[in-house]
C-alpha cells in the first residue's frame, strides 16, 4: 500500500515538473519572438519622444526610421521628372506642387546606406488604431494598379449623388455645400482631391468604381486574419467610429475571385498583415508598423511598381493639410504625407526629404498615430512638436527644444 502511494506521488511530481518545463519553454519562445521583433530604439529619438509625450493624455503609436545616411552637404537621390498632364509640362520635386490641375509625377528615391546603421524608434508600433483616412493610401495603390493594367483610365468619368454620399458618410463632406446634386469627376480629378484635401466623397466614389471593375457583388462583411488578431488583442469596438466616415463606404464589402475586397487584397499584397477591413462597426484599423511598411516600400519604389510608386508620391505631394508633420519644419523641406482623423483621433504619416544645403540631409519616414485624445488640437500640436524634434535631431546633430 505504501509503495503504491509513493509511486503515485512520484508520478504526480514528474508530471508537474514536465508541465513547468513545458510552460517555461513556451514562454521563452514567446519572449524570443518579441525580442527579435523589437526595434532597437535610438537613445536620442527616445529622449525626444518621452519629452514630448510627458503628461500628454491619449494613446500614441510612433515609428521613425532613418532611410538613408548621407554626408554633410550631400543630397539623397530624389529624381525629378517632367509631368505631362493636359498638355502642360513642368518639373517638380517631392513636396512641391505643380501648376493647378496637374498631378505631379515625382520619382521615388534610391536607397544607399553604405553599411551605415540607420537610426530607428518605435512605440506601440503593433497596437491597433482606427486607420481613419490612412486607408486611402491602400485605395491609391489599388486604383493606380488598375490604371497601370489599363483596366481604369485617368480620364474615365465617375458620378455620384450628393444625397446618397451624405447618407453613407453621415454628413455633408467639406467643400460640397455649393456643388450640384449630381456629381461628376474624372478619375484624375478624384485622385487630386484625395491628395489635396483627403476628400471623403471622392474616396467613396472611387472605391465604388474600383469594386465595380469586375462587377463584384456586395455581400455581408467577414472578419479577415487581421481582424481575428485584433479581436484576440481585445479590440472590440471603436466608439468614435461613424460608419462610412473617413472610410469610403466600408460598411459593406465586395470580393474578388479569391474572396477578398480589392482593398483587403491590396493590403495583403503589400504585406500589411495587421491592417484590417473587416467592415464592422469598429471600422478599418491599422498599426504604425504597417503604415511604416507602406512608406518604406513607397520610398523604394515598391508599391505595385516604381511607376505606380512615383505617381502616388506625386498625389501625396499635393497635400494641403499641413498642421502636423510639416507644420514646424523649414518651408523648403519636402514632405510626402497622409493625414487621418476621426473624433479624438489624429494621425499623420509620411516621408521627409530635407533637401537643404549644408545639412546632413537624412531622409526618414515618420509615422504618428494617436487616439483617445482629451483635446484634438493638443494632439495635433503634440504631433507637430514630435516632428520638429525628430527633424532637428536628424539634421542639426541633436534634439531641439520646443
Amino acid at each position: 500500500m505504501k509503495f503504491r502511494i509513493k509511486f503515485f506521488i512520484i508520478v504526480l511530481l514528474f508530471l508537474a515538473g514536465a508541465l513547468v518545463v513545458y510552460h517555461f519553454s513556451k514562454q521563452s519562445s514567446i519572449f524570443s519572438v518579441e525580442f527579435e521583433n523589437k526595434v532597437q530604439n535610438d537613445p536620442g529619438l527616445e529622449k525626444i519622444i518621452s519629452t514630448q509625450l510627458n503628461g500628454k493624455k491619449g494613446t500614441f503609436a510612433i515609428f521613425i526610421e532613418e532611410l538613408e545616411a548621407t554626408s554633410a552637404g550631400q543630397t539623397p537621390e530624389v529624381n525629378s521628372v517632367n509631368t505631362k498632364t493636359s498638355g502642360v509640362e513642368g518639373e517638380v520635386l517631392p513636396g512641391q506642387t505643380s501648376p493647378a490641375g496637374q498631378t505631379p509625377e515625382v520619382k521615388s528615391v534610391n536607397t544607399k546606406t553604405s553599411g551605415v546603421e540607420l537610426r530607428k524608434y518605435a512605440l506601440n508600433e503593433n497596437e491597433f488604431f482606427p486607420s481613419a483616412s490612412l486607408y486611402k493610401l491602400i485605395l491609391l495603390a489599388s486604383v493606380m494598379k488598375e490604371i497601370e493594367a489599363s483596366r481604369l483610365k485617368l480620364e474615365d468619368t465617375i458620378t455620384g449623388s450628393k444625397t446618397d454620399l451624405t447618407n453613407r458618410l453621415g454628413s455633408l463632406d467639406f467643400g460640397y455645400e455649393d456643388m450640384p446634386e449630381n456629381l461628376e469627376f474624372s478619375v484624375k480629378e478624384i485622385l487630386e482631391r484625395i491628395g489635396r484635401i483627403s476628400d471623403n466623397f471622392a474616396s467613396i466614389m472611387l472605391t465604388d468604381k474600383l469594386r465595380s471593375l469586375d462587377k463584384l457583388s456586395v455581400i455581408p462583411a467577414r472578419f479577415d486574419e487581421a481582424s481575428a488578431r485584433r479581436a484576440k488583442a481585445g479590440i472590440q469596438e471603436n466608439k468614435n467610429w461613424i460608419p462610412g466616415h473617413g472610410s469610403a463606404s466600408l460598411t459593406t464589402g465586395a470580393r474578388d475571385d479569391n474572396g477578398d475586397d480589392p482593398l483587403v487584397q491590396m493590403a495583403k499584397e503589400l504585406g500589411m498583415e495587421n491592417t484590417s477591413f473587416d467592415l464592422a462597426d469598429i471600422g478599418p484599423t491599422t498599426t504604425a508598423s504597417d503604415i511604416a511598411l507602406y512608406f518604406r516600400k513607397l520610398y523604394k519604389g515598391e508599391i505595385v511598381s516604381k511607376v505606380v510608386s512615383d505617381k502616388i508620391i506625386g498625389i501625396l505631394a499635393l497635400n494641403q493639410i499641413n498642421d502636423r508633420i510639416p507644420a514646424k519644419l523649414p518651408e523648403n523641406v519636402n514632405v510626402i504625407h497622409k493625414t487621418g482623423e476621426l473624433a479624438l483621433i489624429r494621425h499623420d504619416a509620411g516621408l521627409v526629404f530635407p533637401n537643404l544645403p549644408n545639412s546632413p540631409n537624412h531622409p526618414y519616414l515618420i509615422i504618428l498615430l494617436s487616439k483617445d485624445l482629451e483635446f484634438e488640437d493638443d494632439g495635433v500640436e503634440t504631433l507637430a512638436n514630435i516632428s520638429k524634434g525628430v527633424w532637428d535631431y536628424f539634421n542639426k546633430g541633436g534634439p531641439a527644444g520646443n
